[in-house]
C-alpha cells in the first residue's frame, strides 16, 4: 500500500473528525431560517456517510478491498454537497422557499408513487398551490416549472449549473469525467465488472483498486472541506460557542486539539497491531 494512500486516509480521517465536531456543535439548536435547518440536516447526512466510508476504506494490503462501494459512497457525498451548496445560495426568501417547496413536493410525489398511499394528497395540493403563488417559481421557465410540478426534478435549476458553480471541480470536463466514473461504479454497469482482470473486484489489493480508492478519497476530502467551510459560514456563533465551552479560544484551537488526540489514539492502535503481529509470528 502506497505511503501517499495512507497519508491521504489520515487527511480524510482529520476532515471527518472536524465535520463531526461541527455537526455536534449545531445539533439541537433552534435554527434561524429554513436554510439553516435543512443545511444542518444535509450536513449531518454527509457526516454519517463519511463515517461509513471511513470504516470500509482498507487500512493495509491485508484488508478487504472494495473500490466500487467506496466510489458509490463518494458519489452520494458529491451529490449531497451539490444540494447543500444550492440551498445555501439564494437572493431572497422567495427563492429559498421555492427551493424548499420543490424538494418537498418531489419527496411527496415519490412517496405516493413508491408506497401507493393517498395520505400525501393533501400535502401535494398545498405544496403545489404555494409554489404556483411563489414569485421566484413564476420567474422560472415554463419547462422547469412543469418538471417541478410533475416531480421530475427536485431542483430549481440544472444540476450541471450547480456543480460548476459550487467549484467542487476545476472545470466542466473534470466534473463530467469523475461524475461518469462514480455513477458507472455505483450501478451494476458493465463498466464495474468487465475487464476487471484476475484479482480486481474480488476483495484483494491491486494497484487499480488502490488507484480508484485514492481517487475517491481525494474527492471525498474536498467535499468535507467545502461542506465544513459552508457550515462555519452559516453557523459562526454556535461553532465558536462550542469551542469556548470546551475551554478553547476558537474552533480552530478546538479542532487542533482533537487532531492531536486522534493522532495519539491511532499511534497507540498501530503499536498494538505491530505487537500483535510480532507475537503471531513467534
Amino acid at each position: 500500500m502506497l505511503k501517499e494512500t495512507k497519508q491521504l486516509f489520515e487527511k480524510f480521517n482529520e476532515n471527518v473528525e472536524l465535520a463531526k465536531t461541527l455537526s455536534f456543535s449545531v445539533a439541537g439548536l433552534k435554527t434561524k431560517t429554513e436554510a439553516h435547518y435543512f443545511l444542518s440536516v444535509i450536513f449531518t447526512n454527509i457526516v454519517c456517510r463519511s463515517i461509513s466510508l471511513q470504516r470500509i476504506v482498507p487500512k493495509d494490503k491485508e484488508d478487504f478491498w472494495d473500490y466500487t462501494t467506496v466510489c458509490s459512497i463518494t458519489r452520494t457525498l458529491i451529490e449531497s454537497y451539490f444540494r447543500l451548496y444550492d440551498l445555501s445560495v439564494f437572493k431572497d426568501e422567495d427563492e429559498l422557499r421555492c427551493k424548499v417547496l420543490s424538494f418537498q413536493l418531489y419527496d411527496c410525489k415519490r412517496r405516493m408513487k413508491l408506497f401507493e398511499e393517498d395520505g400525501f394528497l393533501d400535502d401535494e395540493k398545498i405544496l403545489e398551490e404555494e409554489l404556483k403563488n411563489n414569485t421566484f417559481f413564476n420567474s422560472l421557465s415554463i419547462s422547469q416549472q412543469n418538471k417541478i410540478l410533475k416531480g421530475s426534478t427536485s431542483y430549481t435549476r440544472n444540476l450541471n449549473e450547480i456543480a460548476l458553480e459550487s467549484n467542487l471541480f476545476p472545470n466542466e470536463e473534470s466534473y463530467k469525467y469523475f461524475w461518469q466514473i462514480f455513477s458507472e461504479l455505483s450501478h451494476a454497469s458493465p463498466f464495474s465488472f468487465i475487464r476487471n482482470g484476475k484479482d480486481k473486484g474480488v476483495g484483494l489489493h491491486t494497484e487499480m483498486e488502490e488507484g480508484h480508492i485514492f481517487m475517491a478519497l481525494s474527492q471525498s476530502i474536498f467535499v468535507l472541506e467545502k461542506s465544513s467551510e459552508l457550515m462555519k459560514e452559516f453557523f459562526p456563533e454556535y461553532i465558536e460557542k462550542i469551542a469556548a465551552l470546551a475551554g478553547y479560544g476558537s474552533i480552530n484551537d478546538y479542532i487542533l486539539k482533537n487532531k492531536r488526540n486522534m493522532k495519539n489514539i491511532r499511534n497507540r492502535e498501530n503499536r498494538k497491531k505491530r505487537k500483535k503481529s510480532k507475537n503471531a509470528k513467534r
